[in-house]
């Protein structure tokens, strides 16, 4: 069942924190409340992928293991409140637990927050493969300063957090949304490994052609991969529609993902 939670949060958590072994994997997303149920992206409209940022389907493919998420932003409207209970309760199994944290992530709330998770992980040496953050603080428009400042400020703090040498083990586990991009809508990245490689912005629109291709070829063709940066792009994305069929990972990458079904040939060392 969906609970929602307004007040006093980490004190309100600490129950289900203190119980996280319960749990074999937990999913944390950001910024990822329903407001509209579709979207235009330049000439095209497509239907929002708001639900599948909060409960993914890498997620909702997980069938026997018990799974924590929680979903984090501003659910004040109780019509808001009620659409979510509704809509993530018709899917939830028994095996899936949900929090719905009706808090406006300021830098100070984050730091507070994710410190107390982290240390929690920590403690109870929770597996950093099956646990991942999310961040969907994005802006379809061009966005105000405040708006400019919190897209910003929101995966440098986390990732600021992440980098802390008691939490080493988790230091890959935030994902970003690439946001308002067509081919890229479904998808997220890993934060710090895009970070520390620079050439990956010259290979975007490469990656945006296998995504392309990947819908339209037979299973008998396949793309030979000739390109250790594309490979390295592919490795740390994930899709945040497909289910995840290959991987006991909390998700799959697309790189995995893709081979698995023969889109592609690994790269040849």
């Amino acid at each position: 069942m969906t609970e929602i939670i307004e007040t006093n949060i980490i004190e309100n958590m600490s129950t289900i924190f203190d119980n996280l072994l319960d749990y074999e994997y937990l999913y944390i997303s950001i910024g990822s409340k329903i407001n509209e149920n579709t979207v235009s992206i330049g000439k095209k409209t497509y239907m929002s992928n708001a639900f599948d940022q909060i409960y993914p389907g890498f997620l909702q493919s997980i069938e026997t293991q018990n799974v924590l998420f929680i979903a984090i932003d501003d659910f004040r409207s109780r019509d808001s409140q009620f659409l979510h209970k509704r809509k993530i309760n018709s899917l939830l199994s028994p095996n899936i637990k949900c929090y719905l944290l009706n808090q406006y992530c300021s830098e100070g709330f984050i730091e507070s927050f994710f410190a107390y998770v982290l240390d929690k992980l920590s403690i109870l040496n929770f597996n950093p493969k099956n646990f991942m953050i999310a961040n969907f603080v994005r802006f379809l428009h061009i966005p105000n300063k405040k708006e400019e400042a919190d897209e910003m400020m929101i995966p440098e703090t986390i990732q600021t957090i992440l980098n802390r040498e008691m939490y080493t083990p988790y230091t890959n586990c935030l994902c970003q949304w690439f946001g308002y991009k067509p081919y890229f809508y479904n998808y997220i990245y890993k934060y710090k490994k895009f970070k520390q490689n620079p050439l990956i912005y010259n290979k975007m629109y490469c990656v945006e052609v296998i995504l392309k291709n990947s819908q339209k070829i037979p299973c008998s063709n396949h793309i030979v991969l000739q390109d250790e940066t594309i490979a390295y792009m592919i490795n740390n994305m994930y899709s945040i529609t497909d289910a995840n069929v290959v991987s006991l990972d909390i998700a799959v990458s697309i790189y995995d993902d893709y081979k698995s079904m023969g889109i592609i040939v690994p790269l040849k060392n």
